[in-house]
């Protein structure tokens, strides 16, 4: 499976000076004061996979250059500078990728080849909240085997990432999850961890009936009940149908990691038969509570398992910006452990605060982002 093992990033932590950071471990923590660079870091590494996949991560900060390393060989390398490009532009190439020096030459040699700053109104480009400035200049190459080209629709890397970041999910592999999203106006225009969610738990409902049950047995026996709503269904048929319910949803390892957390307060989270996710207290089994009414923290938490597990099999790094927020500090310390188990194979690269995040799972490597910040 396709993996970041280094990425090199310049003009963020100093002026004008690069830091390469290894990431060869299952889960990076990026560690260090408040606006050091950790957020920073994980938006630049989103909008580098996100434009090697064809895509845009509107991140508003502009000037640096990044190169990521992957496992099988091929360097991304990535500039964005605040103004266009000339009109004969050719990407500028990089001599040697593990120097410094190199990708410090080519942010030079893109910003050399950029239009003086035009004095007009500026011109926003807006989406799913976050804006930049559309003379800004995205430039992407894709060095492989000691050669650079610029990289098409046809050249796509296969690595795919997810950040999580101010309480919103940004996915770069599937190109239409903003227009889903805009869909729901049951919601607020602007994309919200409810929006997020209510999608999750669909995807992880038509995911479980493709695994366990066929759809059209599903609508069949919701007939069967909406028939016989009013009179006495033959025992029979009942215990055929109860027969069927027993086995439609087993436990999943999504429920099984989830009620880790709930369990913690004497609650579960379960599957109902109209294929949505309620919780409920163990000591009213009755008394269910809806998806939209639990807590900004509940509400985060299942969107950060459900997003893990729906991915675990895609090539996927998730990069998740402060998930401690809103979870209590039992919650932290499981948090890693549980979406490790849901996506043994994937990479996780997090920035934290949180001391309680910290030494609860293997294969944790902690870099102290202050080490390459401005500090005296």
């Amino acid at each position: 499976m396709n993996s970041i093992s280094k990425i090199g990033i310049h003009n963020v932590f100093k002026d004008n000076e690069t830091a390469f950071i290894d990431i060869d471990s299952p889960i990076t923590i990026f560690t260090g004061y408040n606006g050091i660079g950790k957020s920073t870091a994980l938006g630049i590494i989103h909008s580098t996979i996100s434009l090697a996949n064809g895509g845009e991560y509107l991140f508003p900060r502009s000037n640096w250059a990044s190169q990521i390393f992957l496992s099988d060989g091929r360097i991304l390398n990535h500039g964005k500078v605040a103004r266009p490009v000339i009109e004969d532009f050719a990407p500028p190439q990089i001599k040697n990728a593990q120097k410094a020096e190199s990708l410090k030459q080519y942010f030079n040699d893109l910003n050399a080849k950029t239009l003086p700053v035009i004095k007009k109104n500026k011109t926003v480009v807006s989406k799913d909240g976050e804006k930049r400035d559309s003379r800004s200049t995205n430039v992407l190459t894709i060095t492989e085997n000691s050669r650079s080209r610029k990289i098409t629709s046809s050249n796509k890397v296969g690595l795919q990432s997810l950040l999580y970041c101010d309480e919103l999910f940004n996915f770069n592999q599937d190109v239409d999850q903003s227009e889903r999203l805009e869909d729901l106006d049951i919601f607020s225009k602007k994309n919200t961890l409810d929006k997020t969610l209510y999608l999750l738990i669909i995807e992880f409902s038509a995911s479980e009936i493709t695994s366990t049950l066929n759809s059209d047995l599903y609508d069949l026996i919701k007939q069967l009940d909406d028939l016989y709503s009013d009179v006495q269904m033959p025992l029979s048929l009942k215990e055929k149908i109860d027969d069927l319910r027993s086995l439609k949803f087993p436990e999943s390892s999504f429920l099984k990691e989830a009620n880790l957390f709930f369990n913690m307060t004497g609650r579960e989270v379960f599957y109902a038969d109209d294929r949505m996710l309620r919780l409920r207290v163990k000591s009213r089994p009755n008394d269910a509570i809806e998806w939209f009414n639990l807590s900004k923290g509940e509400k985060t938490l299942l969107c950060l398992l459900l997003a893990v597990y729906l991915n675990k099999d895609n090539e996927t790094v998730f990069l998740l910006d402060e998930p401690d927020l809103s979870l209590h500090i039992k919650w932290q310390k499981q948090l890693l452990k549980s979406l490790r188990i849901l996506a043994p194979k994937s990479q996780f690269i997090i920035s934290t605060h949180s001391p309680a995040m910290i030494g609860n799972s293997e294969g944790e490597k902690i870099i102290n982002i202050g080490s390459f910040a401005r500090t005296k």
